[in-house]
Parts: C-alpha cells; sequence; structure tokens
C-alpha cells in the first residue's frame, strides 16, 4: 500500500464526487492562494470546497482561508435567492492525524459562515474512507432506498440505513427530523453530538 498524500486524497475526492453527480473545476485562483491542492464541485444543490493538506498543521493554520475563499465564491457566483446560496461545504482532509482532537471538533462544528467536514488520519487511513468522509454530500444509492414507495418511506428508513454505516444513532434521529420540520441539517447534527 503506497502512503496517502494530499494530492491522493483529492484525486480519489474527486473520483468520488464525480460518481456522486458532482461537476468538478479546478478554480485557479483558489488553487494559488490555497497551494494547488483543492477543486471545487457543484451539483443542484450545493457547491463544495474541498481542500487537501499534507499535514495536520498545515490544516489547522489554513482552514479559515479556505473558508473565506469559499465564502466569496458564494458571494460573487450565486444570487441571494439561490438556494445554492445557503448549502456550501467546506471538506478540509489531510493524510495525517491531528492530535488535536478538540480544535477538530471546533473546525467540524462551527458552521457560523459555511458547513465543514474534516478527515484527517484518524478517519482516512485509505482512500476508499473518503466514500464515508463525503457520504453527506452523496445521493443515497439505489440500493438503499430499493423496494421503497415513497418518500416518506426512504425517510422512515433513513436512520436504520445511517445507523448501519455506523453513524451514531441521536445523529441519525436528528438529521431526519431537521428534515422534516425544514430546519438546518448541519445544526440538527451539530445538537445532537453535544454532550
Amino acid at each position: 500500500m503506497s502512503e496517502l498524500t494530499a494530492r491522493s486524497l483529492v484525486a480519489e475526492a474527486q473520483t468520488v464526487l464525480r460518481a456522486g453527480g458532482y461537476e468538478i473545476s479546478s478554480d485557479i485562483a483558489a488553487s494559488e492562494s490555497l497551494g494547488g491542492l483543492c477543486f471545487v464541485g457543484e451539483d443542484a444543490f450545493g457547491v463544495v470546497l474541498i481542500v487537501a493538506y499534507e499535514s495536520w498543521s498545515g490544516l489547522r493554520d489554513g482552514w479559515t482561508a479556505a473558508q473565506g475563499l469559499l465564502v466569496k465564491m458564494l458571494t460573487e457566483k450565486l444570487a441571494r435567492g439561490n438556494p445554492k446560496a445557503w448549502e456550501g461545504y467546506l471538506v478540509l482532509l489531510t493524510p495525517t492525524q491531528s492530535g488535536d482532537e478538540r480544535f477538530e471538533d471546533e473546525i467540524r462544528y462551527d458552521t457560523s459562515r459555511v458547513r465543514k467536514i474534516v478527515g484527517t488520519g484518524e478517519s482516512v487511513k485509505y482512500l476508499d474512507d473518503l466514500t464515508d468522509i463525503l457520504m453527506p454530500l452523496l445521493p443515497l444509492s439505489s440500493a438503499e432506498v430499493e423496494g421503497t414507495e415513497d418518500s416518506q418511506s426512504v425517510l422512515d428508513r433513513l436512520p436504520a440505513m445511517l445507523i448501519g454505516r455506523d453513524i451514531h444513532p441521536a445523529v441519525a434521529s436528528a438529521i431526519v427530523r431537521a428534515f422534516r420540520s425544514d430546519e438546518p441539517l448541519m445544526e440538527s447534527i451539530s445538537g445532537a453530538l453535544k454532550p
């Protein structure tokens, strides 16, 4: 097995999002300002900026610049009434372990400007792990919804599907409640995870 690098994480993340229906583009301004290890993914529902760092310290020191760049892109490219303007995701990746779980969680649960997904060496040991990290951005597969007759039954089955993927039961329930109440999903997830 070859050692994971920021470049291999970016390449695999592109593959995963492309398979999930995202249009991938390399934003030259983003690449220059963030060191070239990033790309933008866009689907009908949202915009994702993926940034990979070679080390935890690079992620820790650079995430705010990446967040600012995503906010700027959303502001410049999307009209205020466009629902995608509210669905910006920043995915921060590094093949190294953080060694600072508390600060990692602070980044992850800070939803003040955009939602964030953080994948470090603790959760990304193999390239296949990126599918799990990026799962919140991906559509449900047909196998997961096979046999369902309507969207209500899919929502009823969703907690069991998520728990089957090692998602905490409180988080799975919070996702369904938030969706049914038309509340922000990430805020509900954050609330479910707080002690």
